[in-house]
């Protein structure tokens, strides 16, 4: 059987249908920002802007997938995309990456997932990459960041801040003290 990634179509995912959801944490990182002098403030996410937004992920064979360019400091990252029982709901990943790991060494340990569980298959990697088990899984089409340089540890701070803010109308994956099947299940309208 042959094992070798093939290389499908890139797909590119147009940056409207996550307007919303960057609103949201847009206006999150903003409440957040309050609370911080103007030495420490943080970037909002622009999908113009290639530190804090990629869609080069679905499609995309192992190795080629784009991260955020942030992706060498500490920060907030989201994965985003559709939820594979449901593809017309958004869903989304809040993590972390703090102290000892940038935000690339957490995407890559996201994203390497995918292409392991389709190694153990003994199947081609197709560049689907999930996030979950099915059924509660969805799709990462999008990666946001926000870089969080000094200090390391606010990025904990902030995303802390995200997730009990909530993103309505999201399905947010974050347990947050519940299990992985709870936090499913988590949709704010």
């Amino acid at each position: 059987m042959n094992t070798k990634p093939q290389s499908p179509e890139t797909t590119i995912i147009a940056p409207a249908r996550y307007a919303d959801l960057i609103g949201q944490i847009n206006k999150h990182i903003g409440e957040f920002n309050a609370f911080l002098s103007d030495k420490y403030r943080l970037t909002i996410i622009d999908p113009e802007n290639p530190a804090t937004y990629s869609n080069h992920i679905q499609g995309m064979p192992w190795g080629q997938q784009k991260y955020p360019a942030c992706q060498n400091t500490p920060g907030v990252y989201i994965l985003c995309g559709p939820s594979e029982q449901d593809p017309a709901r958004l869903s989304a990943y809040v993590g972390k990456a703090s102290c000892s790991r940038f935000i690339g060494h957490r995407l890559w340990s996201h994203l390497h997932a995918s292409y392991l569980a389709a190694k153990r298959q003994g199947v081609a990697f197709q560049g689907v990459y999930r996030y979950g088990r099915h059924p509660n899984s969805f799709l990462i089409e999008v990666i946001l960041a926000v870089s969080t340089p000094t200090p390391p540890s606010m990025a904990a701070a902030l995303e802390e801040y995200i997730i009990n803010a909530g993103l309505p109308g999201v399905q947010l994956f974050n347990a947050n003290g519940r299990s992985p099947e709870k936090a499913a299940q988590n949709i704010v309208s």
